[in-house]
């Protein structure tokens, strides 16, 4: 039955499934969607990946001007998405439309080194680390740019409830700011450290992000 099942999920068009809003083409089993103006999401699922885990499941990537990202995924009809082994780097655009109500804009690229992603309604969280590279950053409503150093975000999930450290490339045991990541928000708590490299932060200061 449940395989049945994810063969007739398989054959729907993307636009079944994807927000209206979303600029997209093909099937849930093989297509494109646009990511804002300049980069463009692909996927193809694996017929053998699918029977193995019980899930339509596949291979995924993300292009666009600086950025080059790409993973695998499982599909579970009401179930939601899980994402494993994303690597790779994705400029500052790609960056703003992932959290979109980030209170500053930066200058800058980061690395990806995820092992796990998962958006399940019932489940969320991510293990792995995520590495900028040195740039500047600045607060949306106004201010010069700040420099900001090489930064390395840790995150661990050990009972479905991310958490994880933000500290500099240079000194990992200096904490910046340490981060949550539950119900869809992730909350970053700036020490008195990290508020100088932080744009928009107080000492100490809670930012909540809307994934």
């Amino acid at each position: 039955m449940a395989t049945y099942a994810l063969a007739l999920a398989a054959t729907l068009p993307v636009r079944v499934v994807l927000p209206k809003a979303i600029d997209a083409v093909g099937t849930v089993w093989r297509g494109e969607a646009a990511l804002g103006d300049s980069h463009v999401a692909a996927w193809h699922a694996s017929l053998l990946d699918s029977l193995g885990r019980a899930a339509l499941a596949g291979r995924w990537t993300i292009d666009g001007p600086g950025s080059a990202l790409q993973g695998g995924a499982r599909w579970r009809p009401f179930a939601g998405t899980a994402l494993d082994t994303v690597t790779g780097r994705a400029a500052w655009p790609l960056v703003a439309l992932a959290a979109p109500s980030l209170p500053f804009t930066c200058d800058l690229a980061v690395h990806v080194a995820l092992d796990r992603v998962d958006f399940a309604a019932k489940q969320q969280g991510v293990a792995g680390s995520i590495t900028s590279d040195p740039g500047s950053c600045t607060t949306r409503a106004s201010g010069a740019p700040r420099a900001v150093p090489r930064l390395i975000a840790d995150f661990a999930d050990p009972d479905a409830r991310t958490t994880g450290t933000v500290a500099p490339w240079a000194n990992r045991a200096l904490h910046l700011a340490d981060l949550t990541i539950e119900n869809g928000v992730l909350r970053l708590h700036v020490a008195p450290t990290g508020a100088a490299l932080i744009p928009g932060a107080g000492v100490p200061a809670d930012l909540d992000v809307e994934l």
